[in-house]
């Protein structure tokens, strides 16, 4: 077992024996929301302490075209666990899709560095282990946010674990090299939100509430390819549920967040 399937094992492990001591959350997927906020708000501050500084810092100073090989190289070895979960959801079509766009990448695409699939029309997909689950018929599954890891469920959590198993980075003997490569793809991670971030502070409402109802619509998303049944679909993470104040002068306008049209003229 690797060090970081051990570390979700821990995780899981501490998770279940403070079940008791979570808060009562009337959110039917986020029963353990009390033990839930701990950790958004422990992964926040190690965020704004840490790991966003030194994403700035590479997203400032770093070559944009470097930046750009870099998304693209960690992007490709994603296929790798893609292909595998698309067989496992019998998804033979987008098997083929998806391992031909790693072998073009890198090949062609001199190791991964450049994205020459997706000029050719293959565009990127992403499979992982929860959404096989989901498609075996493992649907409802509770709400989780892990340290470090953050937003997840309980089903995708062991997903994580089984898709480490996929990667190349499994692989990799040296500790030094395995552990360097999880980190340049979490810093490619880190740099990449930096251009969405400010939506959190745009919007006045529960900044927990609406990472979660984002992260559960986006599942959903992914788990049903895009075609979600409308009996799925799940709460609005603007939905005024969650807005912190209950005073309806106070609450922002939903309006002010969203792209105002484009003049033609």
């Amino acid at each position: 077992m690797t060090q970081r399937n051990q570390f979700l094992m821990l995780s899981l492990s501490m998770l279940f024996m403070m079940t008791g001591c979570s808060k009562t959350n009337p959110h039917p997927n986020d029963p353990l929301e009390g033990l839930n906020r701990e950790i958004y708000g422990f992964n926040r501050a190690l965020d704004k302490g840490v790991l966003r500084p030194v994403a700035y810092a590479y997203y400032k100073y770093t070559p944009k075209i470097t930046q750009a090989g870099v998304h693209n190289f960690f992007g490709n070895l994603d296929a790798v666990p893609t292909v595998a979960n698309d067989l496992l959801q019998y998804k033979v079509a987008y098997a083929a899709h998806d391992a031909s766009r790693f072998l073009i990448n890198s090949t062609l695409g001199l190791g991964g560095f450049l994205d020459v699939a997706q000029e050719l029309g293959l565009e990127k997909r992403s499979e992982d282990f929860g959404q096989t689950l989901y498609h075996w018929g493992v649907e409802e599954s509770p709400y989780l946010v892990l340290p470090i890891i953050g937003p997840t469920t309980i089903r995708d959590a062991a997903g994580i674990a089984v898709d480490t198993a996929f990667t190349p980075y499994a692989y990799i003997e040296s500790d030094e090299w395995r552990y360097g490569f999880r980190a340049m793809e979490l810093l490619d991670i880190r740099a990449n939100l930096l251009r969405n971030e400010n939506v959190l502070e745009a919007v006045g409402v529960d900044e927990y509430a609406f990472v979660r109802n984002a992260y559960l619509q986006r599942r959903t998303f992914s788990a049903y390819d895009g075609l979600v049944p409308f009996e799925k679909q799940d709460v609005d993470p603007f939905s005024e549920d969650e807005w912190l104040d209950e005073d309806e002068d106070s609450k922002p306008e939903k309006t002010s967040v969203k792209e105002k049209p484009v003049s033609k003229g």
